[in-house]
């Protein structure tokens, strides 16, 4: 209970009570279910279950009528979860165990209108009139509650607004990374000022932050998740805040989603349509490629006796019909209904060529030309291991991480979180030849300190339980900081021509550290 500032307190004939600030209690309440949950220890169902149906009726009843009157929609997350801490907080009062906040933060709130209103709902749904620390507790908690449809009046957003200066800010950052002003899409300024609105009160009162889409985020939109990474930093500076991973993995996505409306086809792969069986064939596979991977850019279609040996560089792909004997483009060969398999394959060649443009943006933009480091600089020669046999991926991961483990960097916990991200997501890491990449997202607590580590393997192995791909390097990364560069780093030295041939048929740790 330490972390949470509150203890455990056992006496003779009385039995166990919690002690502490009644909103640590509180807050410790919902964290506590929270982990449950996500280990899937409890369900929420299990835990609702512990209220009276009469109160957890009344409370439904509650949270549908403020969504209502405010014209949002609160997310699946945030509705159990107010849902709880309201009927907590039901018990809690009739305990006498009341919360209490400083006069002046109290004063502040009582005078405004809202504060009115939901006490005035709170009355006639329960009856029952609560204190009014207990309505500006109740209020904190319905502002700290994410929510998945917006207000359709954004005008209520003030620009004195902490969320609307941040995110004023991070649309003048970003702008001068990616060239776009994304402040001219409103779209993407209301929603992130909504959202920084909530994620800003649940920082500032030490309320769950959580995003299971962070490893996604981080692996799939790595160009976009490492510029939100470096605009947030400047913010965190300036504010005196710090914005945990998952957090800036939210402000990512909404991001991406803006980049994506301004650049459509900014990482989007290329690709010809050749089909020999005419026009009805081709028309039908154009027409089915762009309904289920409209992340493909077609740029057109031709015959078979048009393809020549030197296509336009900017062609990434050619889906074709018929086998064609081509070195550049690339050429898949697919029926023109596309099977389930054929389609499977043609998403992961998408998404590794997408991957790639990204990784090659980001080093271009985020590294100037002129700067040289060696390897040495960012893997230290104890943490890397040349020759290592194994022929299991999971292996392979565990081998690399023991120099980390040994010296204390990394916890036996983090290595299994790579590995449950590999068997979750695929193998997005390998964006490089036979290079895999790996760490994990959001377990700073089994990390002590920046590190990384090199394996190199004695001959490659399949990576991954689906979807296999080859890896002869394995790359162990780790950081508490959101504002390490470790991985670009590595990336620009093993991007070097031959670099990484020197590092898969290298004699000496030596040889590799001085890489450059």
């Amino acid at each position: 209970m330490k972390g949470y500032g509150v203890a455990l307190d056992k006496k003779p004939s009385k039995g166990i009570s919690v002690l502490g600030n009644e909103r640590d209690v509180r807050n410790a309440f919902i964290s506590i279910i929270h982990k449950a949950v996500q280990s899937s220890t409890y369900s929420i169902m299990y835990f609702e279950r512990l209220f009276d149906e009469k109160l957890r009726s009344k409370v439904r009843e509650f949270t549908s009528a403020y969504e209502s009157l405010s014209a949002i929609q609160f997310s699946d997350d945030s509705s159990w979860e107010l849902r709880l801490n309201m009927c907590y907080q039901y018990l809690r009062i009739q305990q006498k165990k009341n919360a209490v906040f400083p006069f002046v933060e109290k004063k502040e709130l009582i005078q405004k209108s809202g504060f009115q209103r939901l006490q005035a709902l709170y009355t006639d749904i329960f009856s029952r009139q609560i204190p009014d620390d207990e309505v500006v507790y109740l209020l904190k908690q319905l502002k700290g509650a994410k929510i998945s449809v917006l207000p359709e009046d954004l005008n209520m957003i003030k620009k004195q607004d902490e969320a609307y200066q941040i995110t004023w800010m991070f649309a003048n950052e970003v702008e001068h990374r990616l060239g776009i002003d994304f402040k001219q899409d409103i779209e993407f300024m209301n929603g992130l000022i909504v959202h920084l609105q909530v994620a800003l009160h649940r920082l500032e009162n030490k309320q769950i932050i959580e995003n299971p889409l962070t490893e996604q985020v981080k692996y799939k939109y790595r160009y976009i998740f490492e510029i939100t990474r470096k605009a947030i930093q400047k913010i965190e500076t300036i504010y005196h805040l710090v914005f945990p991973e998952e957090e800036i993995a939210y402000i990512a996505m909404h991001l991406g989603a803006s980049y994506e409306r301004h650049s459509f086809s900014g990482y989007m792969p290329t690709a010809l349509v050749v089909c020999g069986s005419g026009i009805a064939t081709s028309s039908l596979l154009t027409t089915r490629l762009k309904l289920m991977v409209p992340e493909l850019k077609i740029c057109g279609t031709v015959r078979t006796e048009h393809i020549t040996h030197d296509e336009d560089e900017s062609i990434d792909f050619i889906i074709s019909t018929v086998p064609l004997s081509l070195e550049k483009p690339e050429v898949i060969v697919v029926n023109p209904l596309l099977e389930p398999d054929e389609l499977m394959n043609l998403k992961r060649m998408i998404f590794k060529k997408s991957y790639q443009k990204q990784m090659d943006e980001l080093i271009r933009k985020e590294l100037p030309t002129e700067e040289i480091n060696i390897l040495g600089e960012f893997i230290s020669g104890s943490h890397i291991q040349i020759k290592g046999t194994t022929e299991d991926w999971r292996e392979a991961i565990n081998m690399a991480s023991r120099p980390l483990i040994k010296e204390h960097i990394i916890t036996k916990s983090y290595v299994k979180a790579m590995i449950h991200a590999v068997e979750e997501l695929g193998p997005y890491m390998v964006f490089m030849p036979e290079v895999a990449f790996v760490h994990a997202a959001g377990t700073k607590d089994n990390v002590f300190k920046e590190g990384a580590s090199l394996l190199v393997l004695d001959q490659a192995i399949p990576f991954g339980d689906e979807h296999k791909v080859m890896v002869s390097i394995i790359i162990v990364i780790c950081s508490k900081e959101s504002d390490s560069n470790i991985f670009i780093n590595l990336v620009k030295i093993l991007e070097r021509q031959g670099n990484l041939d020197r590092i898969k048929h290298s004699e000496s740790i030596e040889e590799i550290t001085s890489l450059k």
